[in-house]
Parts: C-alpha cells; structure tokens; sequence
C-alpha cells in the first residue's frame, strides 16, 4: 500500500502532466486526488472497528489496485480525477489500518522493532526502490506500465494478506500477536 501513497503523492504532478495536462493543472488535478484520501481514513477509521482488519484492507486496497490499474490507461479530465480519487481514497486511507494491524500482530516484547522493521522495509521498497523506478518506466513504457505496476504490487500485498493474515479485531493484543492463541475474542470496547 505504500506504493500506492507514494505514486500518488510524488508523482501525481508528473503524471499527469504526462497525460498532457499543462503543470498547473496537474497541480489542480493532485491536490483534490490527494485530498480526498483524508475522508478515505476517516472512513477506514470509522469500518475497521465494525469490519475487521483484514476486510478493510483487503477491501480497501483492491479497489485502489484496480483503479490504479485503469488509471494508466485513462484520458480526459474527469476519469483521471475520478480513478486518482478512487485510488487515493481507498489507497491511502487504507494506512491506518495497516499500520493497526502491523502493531497488533507482534508480541510487546518486540512490538517497537517489528513494527520499526516493517516500516521501513516498506519505505526502502515503495519509498525508495519503486519511485525510483516510475521515472524510467514514466519515460519508456507511459502512464499505462506504471500504474499496472503499482495496482500489481498492491494485489500482491493482497492475496498475501487474504492468505497469511490473521484477522487482529476484538483480540487483546496479547492474543493477537500470539499465532499459536485460540481465536477467542474479547469484546471491542467501540462496539459495547
């Protein structure tokens, strides 16, 4: 999911001045993109307590994959504002709950360091390996390669977590960071 927040908020400019948009425009065209991911963690915030965890963010993160992948291959003013939202929304109003659900899913001994650990190996990849790449395939290969690829990387993360994860909500986090814990819950305080 980092790469979704970072190809939204670093290159967006870019992008879509690629798409033929004068610079101002892709200004314009980014800070509403960008700013409609605020609403998107509110309501993460608010369904993560009622859905789960891992719903919201298989949820929430497939359909920001998805408008990435069509973004890359869109044209005109209002599908490129209408997917980038879609994107910004769900893609980066899904971090919250990841990073919930990282913190919930290592024993307290080790929290600090298993969340540190994830972070930033996240951010060496999404932050730093992959934007360095959406230049090159910006200028080789267009809108289209790069955002097939962010929406690849962020299915991935998806089928990763609908097939390892472990669903974190209403467990203590005792429970929820020991693997070899029963599934019984407690009841969420939100929820009483």
């Amino acid at each position: 999911t980092f790469f979704i927040f970072y190809s939204s908020q670093t290159f967006m400019p870019t992008v879509v001045a690629k798409m033929g948009y004068p610079l101002t425009s892709a200004f314009e065209f980014t800070a509403i993109i960008v700013g409609v991911s605020i609403p998107g963690k509110m309501l993460e915030a608010y369904v993560i307590e009622r859905w789960g965890r891992k719903p919201v963010i298989i949820g929430f993160t497939t359909i920001a994959a998805l408008a990435a992948m069509t973004f890359g291959f869109v044209r005109g003013a209002v599908p490129i504002i209408v997917l980038g939202c879609l994107m910004s929304f769900f893609g980066i109003g899904v971090d919250p709950a990841v990073k919930i659900y990282t913190s919930e899913s290592y024993p307290t001994e080790i929290r600090a360091w298993g969340v540190a650990t994830t972070e930033g190996f996240g951010r060496l990849i999404s932050g730093v390996a992959g934007p360095s790449l959406i230049p090159i395939m910006l200028s080789n290969f267009g809108v289209g390669a790069v955002y097939s690829l962010v929406g690849s990387v962020a299915l991935i993360a998806v089928v990763i977590v609908f097939i390892y994860g472990r669903e974190t909500h209403g467990m203590t986090l005792e429970q929820s960071a020991d693997v070899n814990a029963p599934p019984e819950r407690t009841r969420s305080v939100l929820t009483t």
